[in-house]
């Protein structure tokens, strides 16, 4: 017998699932103030490389290779999370027999059951440290840089979403939800 208030999701992950997962995971890492501290430390560092390896270069040209730097070194970082996180997400689904077919996910407040293709689990929710929701997922934490990844489109109506956010937030306190 199944709990009233149970939400029941079949998910099979798809490779921009995955992706964009990874890039959350990656980025959230970032709060306002390392992107800033990372902003700073990189228009530093630009200008330290763009005085030594242009000291022949004078006036007008040395800040205009110090402000490619200041743009060059954070689009560079994105690029390469973008880049990254996409290989990865295309090796894990293909390498992770657990993720080549649908999961079937059963969460109340009481619990969550996970049938997978490769096994079964009951699982509390004290086992995610944090939740975290992106505008096209949730991420469910049992470690700092590994998530769960649940995609609101498998969600059968918005009423669902919403459901899912308010037992989130009864059971996880740390999470990191958007209000709607």
């Amino acid at each position: 017998m199944t709990d009233a208030s149970a939400i029941e999701l079949v998910i099979q992950l798809e490779q921009n699932d995955v992706t964009r997962a990874n890039r959350a995971i990656a980025l959230g890492r970032f709060t306002p103030y390392k992107w800033v501290l990372f902003g700073i430390s990189s228009a530093v560092l630009s200008t330290m490389v763009a005085f030594l390896i242009f000291r022949q270069i004078t006036g007008l040209e040395t800040l205009l290779v110090g402000l490619i730097g200041l743009l060059g070194w954070p689009a560079m970082l994105i690029a390469m999370i973008h880049s990254n996180s996409r290989k990865a997400a295309k090796s894990l689904l293909q390498g992770t027999p657990s993720l080549q077919g649908p999961t079937h996910w059963l969460f109340s407040d009481g619990a969550i059951r996970v049938d997978s293709p490769t096994g079964s689990s009951h699982l509390e929710w004290t086992t995610y440290m944090l939740v975290r929701e992106t505008s096209m997922q949730f991420l469910l934490y049992p470690q700092t840089q590994i998530a769960q990844v649940i995609p609101k489109r498998c969600f059968s109506t918005k009423e669902h979403v919403t459901r899912f956010r308010e037992m989130i937030h009864r059971n996880v306190p740390t999470a990191t939800l958007q209000e709607e």
